[in-house]
């Protein structure tokens, strides 16, 4: 099972061929993503000087997909994660933290072209 990153989910909204062929593979069970991630693709619409135009296929993308919430669960994993990494000197922002957290509590791989995420303990990551 996978969760899918706001990068691919970016490029696929934008047509770019190796999102649409990653996630052409995908059975539709399998397309999941945060609540994080789903924030974040609205961040980017309101800011967007078209936004609606780019909304309705945010919407629609995202209401063919399991939305993940941050739970109590996920609260727990983004405690452990910041906190570890922070003591590395290495605090990765919020949301990226955030969006690792619930895909730890979900037991999901997280389908991103972020590298720094490798450095979250326990997550796995696989490049799109």
């Amino acid at each position: 099972m996978v969760c899918l990153d706001t990068d691919v989910l970016i490029a696929f909204l934008r047509g770019e061929s190796a999102a649409t062929s990653f996630l052409a593979k995908l059975p539709q069970k399998d397309m999941k993503t945060t609540a994080v991630n789903a924030a974040e693709l609205f961040e980017g619409a309101f800011l967007a000087p078209n936004a609606e135009k780019v909304l309705p296929k945010i919407e629609g993308l995202l209401s063919q997909m399991e939305i993940l919430p941050a739970d109590l669960v996920a609260a727990h994993f983004f405690g452990r994660v910041v906190a570890a990494l922070s003591r590395q000197g290495r605090k990765p922002s919020d949301f990226d933290a955030l969006i690792a957290a619930v895909a730890l509590a979900n037991n999901e791989t997280l389908v991103t072209r972020d590298e720094h995420l490798k450095q979250i303990g326990g997550l796995t990551v696989k490049r799109w």
